[in-house]
Order: C-alpha cells, then structure tokens, then sequence
C-alpha cells in the first residue's frame, strides 16, 4: 500500500493521535495538494486566512485553529519528491499534506 493514499487509522488511545512520526501511515491522514498550491506555506497561510474569525465576532469562540505539527519540508518517496508538512485539526487528528515537486526517470535504491 503507497504511504501517500488516502488512508486514516484510529489512534490506540484517545490522544493518542500522532503516533510515532518515524513510522509512515500511523495515526494520520494524507492529502495530495498539489493541484491545489504552488507550495505548502503558501497553502497553509491561505487556509488560515480562509478560516480565520475577527476576534469581534460572535464565532470567535468557535474559530478553527491551523496547528502546525511539522513543517513543510522535503521527502524522497520512491521515484518523487514531495514538499511534506503535517497539521493538527480541532479534534486532534493529524493530517499530512503533500505536494509533487520531482518525479525522476527511475526509483532511487534502497
């Protein structure tokens, strides 16, 4: 099964939704965002602006909060490179964000 499907397995424990980050699919969900951003900051700063609340507001209690659990950067997964960054919803699920940088002509060695 590709790391990179999209794929999300229930933590052991209640809170315990990260695992061990060393250890590919546990705990986490993986989106491929790649037709939707240029780079992952930039993506991560336009959905907290899309979901930002002016603190005036009525909703402001209710704001959902961006929590960055690792920031973006680079990962070589078989024959591509992937810009790799890792949030936190408001329930504590963990979700992987990707986007495609490099695709080479053949798989690196193990």
């Amino acid at each position: 099964k590709n790391h990179h499907s999209a794929s999300c397995s229930y933590p052991r424990e209640l809170g315990e939704t990260c695992g061990d980050m060393r250890i590919p699919q546990l705990y986490h969900l993986s989106l491929d965002v790649t037709a939707s951003c240029d780079t992952l900051s930039n993506y991560i700063d336009a959905l907290r602006r899309r979901l930002s609340v002016p603190k005036e507001s009525a909703l402001y209690k209710g704001a959902i909060e961006v929590r960055m659990v690792l920031e973006p950067m680079q990962q070589l997964i078989h024959d591509r490179v992937y810009e790799v960054c890792m949030i936190r919803d408001p329930d504590g699920i963990v979700i992987e964000l990707l986007r495609l940088r490099k695709v080479f002509d053949k798989p690196f060695p193990n």
